[in-house]
C-alpha cells in the first residue's frame, strides 16, 4: 500500500486544507506514513505570513527533497515569496487559491473536488527535521503573545462557570478540540504590508445551505461547539448577496445547544459595520471569542497600512459587546515598527490597547514582504528599535508575556 505524509504550517484555514488533502489520499486507498522516509507522496502545506513560519517551511522542504516521495509544495509561500522558495526548490507547487487543481498532480480515481470540506484540523505525526531549527528559533524574538493580566485576573475572580474559566486559561484562538466550519476563502482587504491576497484570492463565500449541511452533520455526531474559520470572516456573503450576521443567526438557530467558540479574523470595519447585529448576537452568550486584528492605534499608520478604522467607534462597539456579555473574550493583533512609525505614534497604539477591553494581544515585529506596497514606504524602522518598542509595550502595561 502506498503511503503519504503531510506537514502543515499556518492559519486554521490551511490546517483545514491539510485535513481535506489527507482525506483525499485516504479515499484513494493510501495510508498515512509516520515519517517522510517511508512516504510515497509528501505534501508541504506552507504559510508566508511571517519570517519564522516561512523559514520553518523552507527547512522542511530542503529535508523532504532527500527522500524518495513525490513532493508537492502547496499553500501561500509560493505566491508570497516565490524567489525564496525557488532558491531551494524547483519542483511541483500549487497556490492556495488553486487548490481544486490538486487532481492534476495525482492520477487517482477519487477526485479532490468530490471530497467534502474538512471540519477538523489534521493530527500531524511527530517527526524531527534536520534543518537549522536553532537559527529559526532566533527569528521568533520579534513576536510576543500575551494576555492582559489585570483584566484577566479581575474577570477570573468573578467567574462562576467552569467552561468560562477554562476558556480564559486556554487563551483565545482556534481550538483543535472543537469542530470547524469554513465559511469562505479569500479576502476583501488590501493591506499594504500583506501579500496573502495574492495567494488566497478575492472573497469566495461558501453558500449558506452548504454550511448548514456541514453543521447538521456535526450536530448528528453531538458536536455543538464550533470554530468559524475564514481569512476574512466579516466579509462573508458580500459576493453572494448575504452578510456575516445573517450566517451567524442561521447557525445559532439550528440548535439551541450550539456554541460558537471562536470567530477567526474579523476586520474592525466589519465589527463597526455590523455593530448593532453583533451586539444582539453576542447578547445570546453563545459566541465565546473573536479575533479582531486592529494592527495599530494611530490613524496615520492605519492609513499607510490601508486599514483605515474609526478607533473610537471600534472601542465603543467592543464596550457594548462586553456590557451585554462580560465573559466575551476578545483578541487583537498589532504590528510594531511599521515604516515611518514614530515613537509618539507607537505610543498611540499602546494607549489604544490600554484603553480598550481586549483580553489578549499578539505583537508582531514588522516584517518586510517582497512585492508588498509597504516595501516602498520609507524610512524603515531598525529592528533593534522595533524590539525596544515591543519590550516597552509589555513593561508599560505590566504584562507577563512569553516569546513565541
Amino acid at each position: 500500500m502506498e503511503k503519504f505524509i503531510i506537514k502543515c504550517w499556518g492559519c486554521p484555514t490551511r490546517q483545514l486544507d491539510a485535513e481535506k488533502i489527507r482525506n483525499f489520499f485516504v479515499a484513494n486507498g493510501l495510508e498515512q506514513a509516520v515519517s517522510p522516509e517511508e512516504a510515497d507522496y509528501i505534501v508541504a502545506v506552507t504559510c508566508g505570513l511571517t519570517k519564522v513560519v516561512k523559514e520553518q517551511a523552507i527547512a522542511a522542504i530542503c529535508d523532504f527533497q532527500k527522500f524518495k516521495g513525490k513532493l508537492l509544495v502547496y499553500g501561500c509561500l509560493s505566491a508570497m515569496d516565490p524567489e525564496r522558495l525557488k532558491s531551494v526548490y524547483s519542483g511541483n507547487t500549487l497556490i492556495t487559491k488553486d487548490i481544486e487543481r490538486l487532481d492534476t498532480f495525482f492520477d487517482f480515481p477519487v477526485k479532490f473536488k468530490d471530497i467534502p470540506d474538512a471540519t477538523n484540523v489534521m493530527q500531524q505525526p511527530g517527526y524531527s527535521l534536520a534543518g537549522d531549527l536553532k537559527k529559526i528559533a532566533t527569528l521568533n524574538k520579534g513576536t510576543i503573545i500575551f494576555k492582559i493580566a489585570k483584566e484577566a485576573n479581575r474577570r477570573l475572580s468573578s467567574f462562576s462557570k467552569k467552561n468560562e474559566i477554562e476558556g480564559l486559561l486556554n487563551g483565545i484562538g482556534f481550538n483543535n478540540k472543537f469542530s470547524a466550519l469554513r465559511i469562505s476563502e479569500g479576502c476583501l482587504g488590501n493591506c499594504s504590508y500583506c501579500q496573502i491576497k495574492k495567494a488566497i484570492g478575492k472573497i469566495k463565500s461558501k453558500p449558506m445551505p452548504v454550511i448548514l449541511t456541514e453543521l447538521r452533520k456535526l450536530l448528528s455526531k453531538n458536536q455543538y461547539r464550533i470554530n468559524i474559520a475564514s481569512n476574512d470572516s466579516g466579509a462573508y456573503g458580500l459576493d453572494i448577496g448575504l452578510n456575516f450576521p445573517e450566517l451567524l443567526s442561521a447557525i445559532l438557530k439550528e440548535n439551541e445547544k450550539i456554541i460558537i467558540e471562536y470567530i477567526q479574523d474579523m476586520h474592525p470595519r466589519w465589527i463597526i459595520l455590523y455593530k448593532e447585529e453583533m451586539v444582539i448576537l453576542v447578547k445570546t452568550k453563545r459566541i465565546k471569542s473573536i479575533l479582531i486584528p486592529s494592527q495599530s492605534g494611530n490613524k496615520r499608520i492605519l492609513k499607510l497600512m490601508n486599514r483605515p478604522s474609526n478607533l473610537e467607534e471600534l472601542n465603543e462597539v467592543i464596550n457594548r459587546m462586553k456590557e451585554v456579555y462580560p465573559y466575551l473574550r476578545l483578541r487583537t493583533q498589532i504590528i510594531a515598527g511599521f515604516p515611518t512609525e514614530t515613537e509618539e505614534e507607537f505610543k498611540d497604539t499602546m494607549d489604544f490597547i490600554k484603553n480598550s477591553k481586549f483580553d489578549e494581544v499578539d505583537i508582531f515585529a514588522y516584517h518586510e514582504v517582497k512585492g508588498s506596497d509597504s516595501e516602498n514606504i520609507t524610512p524603515k524602522i531598525p529592528r533593534e528599535v522595533i524590539l525596544k518598542r515591543i519590550k516597552k509595550f509589555r513593561e508599560d502595561i505590566s504584562i507577563p508575556g512569553r516569546t513565541e
